[in-house]
């Protein structure tokens, strides 16, 4: 064979089917492909494979990578921010609602940043107030449960409807040795018919006798309140029993 290719003496019995072995070698190589991958070197001289299309398809997956996680981030602290602002206008409306209940701890209140102490003090001092209110009642209601005066507004007040105004000026009991007692009672309200609901709903009860509209009822200064006089007689159920 007439070339200047050099070969291993080994493989000079193939010499005339050599060239034939590497022309259809190169024939099965794709014409798509830019370069063969067939290795036909060895040692330092071994062809490398080109990577190039690799790292271009790992450089454009990186890049969605960061694109996804810049998003994801951005959406993490502007969700933050929300939610931070939301939490800060509940404090303020817990902080006003609660104020209006106890302004005297303005102070302590405005040094609070954390939402669960804000609850807990305010749970822990409202349940204070309700017990001291509950335990002052009961000790009013124990001292004063024989008292003719307060018997008498207590039924006053549980028999006239919330529904009818009543707003009390004057409230005179003058209880005799008996335990019976004199109440006049002076007050506004809305119109006649609502005096005529409240002598009605004194009338109706039991320990009320002679209910009578003391000279009649008038005008008030605003020319809209009527002014009204009631007197009646207050005879206790039992003395001692609230």
């Amino acid at each position: 064979l007439n070339t200047d290719l050099k070969m291993d003496e080994k493989l000079s019995e193939y010499s005339e089917i050599l060239p034939q072995g590497v022309a259809i070698s190169l024939r099965a190589v794709s014409g798509a492909k830019r370069h063969s991958t067939i290795n036909l070197r060895k040692g330092e001289f071994a062809y490398s494979q080109d990577y190039e299309a690799i790292l271009k398809g790992a450089s454009v997956f990186f890049k969605w990578v960061s694109a996804g996680l810049t998003v994801l981030l951005a959406a993490y602290f502007i969700q933050y921010f929300f939610y931070e602002s939301q939490t800060t206008k509940l404090q303020n409306q817990f902080k006003t609602a609660y104020l209006k209940i106890d302004p005297s701890k303005k102070s302590k209140l405005n040094k609070m940043k954390n939402f669960s102490g804000l609850r807990k003090f305010a749970i822990n001092n409202l349940q204070k107030t309700v017990n001291d209110n509950r335990f002052a009642i009961d000790e009013f209601t124990a001292s004063m449960s024989g008292s003719g005066a307060l018997l008498a507004l207590r039924d006053i007040s549980r028999n006239v409807s919330s529904e009818v105004k009543l707003d009390v000026t004057s409230y005179d009991y003058t209880e005799s040795q008996d335990l019976t007692g004199k109440l006049v009672l002076k007050g506004e309200t809305d119109g006649y018919g609502s005096v005529g609901k409240i002598k009605e709903a004194l009338s109706g009860l039991v320990e009320m006798e002679n209910v009578v509209e003391k000279s009649g009822s008038k005008p008030g200064s605003d020319g809209k309140i009527i002014e009204f006089t009631i007197n009646a007689d207050y005879v206790p159920a039992t003395i001692g029993n609230n």
